[in-house]
């Protein structure tokens, strides 16, 4: 072979090359890029009240208004004293990851009738008097996994309130 042609093979076999190369990378480029994006579609975030659940006890004060979503329960009612409000609700998780509860927001009880009144949330277990902050608790996915939370408010005054329970992932 001539040096002439030595060289053309030689550029010939570097072109095909970077062209393998180039044509391969792109491959593998758009197929990550392909199941990355099918990876975050999958992820389904779908947590919180299941409002088929809500349920007053027989005992319990009816509330004037009631305001239920997938985050927040909502409730104005009037307490007597000895009166009591209670219910329970069923959070779910059917999204496609187990997700982690972070806090337990209760709001709308002035300072001033703190004393007056308990408000009370249980979950798992666990007595709520206040708002919280980092509380971890794992919700698994799947309609089966559900974890019922408890909301009581006692009077020891007569009082009217306007209360939220909302709860954060």
């Amino acid at each position: 072979m001539h040096k002439k042609h030595l060289h053309y093979a030689i550029i010939s076999v570097a072109g095909f090359a970077m062209l393998f190369m180039t044509v391969g990378f792109t491959a593998y480029a758009q197929l990550t890029s392909a199941n990355s994006a099918s990876a975050d579609s999958r992820y389904i975030k779908s947590i919180g009240f299941d409002a088929n659940s809500y349920l007053e006890s027989d005992s319990s004060v009816s509330p004037a208004s009631k305001s239920l979503d997938k985050k927040s329960l909502k409730l104005s009612l009037r307490l007597n004293p000895g009166e009591s409000y209670g219910s329970v609700i069923n959070i779910v998780n059917n999204g496609s990851n187990d997700e982690l509860l972070k806090s337990i927001i209760m709001e709308g009880l002035p300072a001033e009738l703190a004393g007056a009144v308990d408000f009370r949330v249980t979950l798992s277990g666990e007595d709520y008097i206040g708002t919280t902050e980092d509380i971890n608790l794992a919700f698994l996915r799947g309609e089966l996994n559900r974890q019922q939370m408890f909301i009581s408010i006692e009077a020891r005054e007569a009082v009217d309130l306007n209360l939220a329970v909302a709860i954060e992932f």
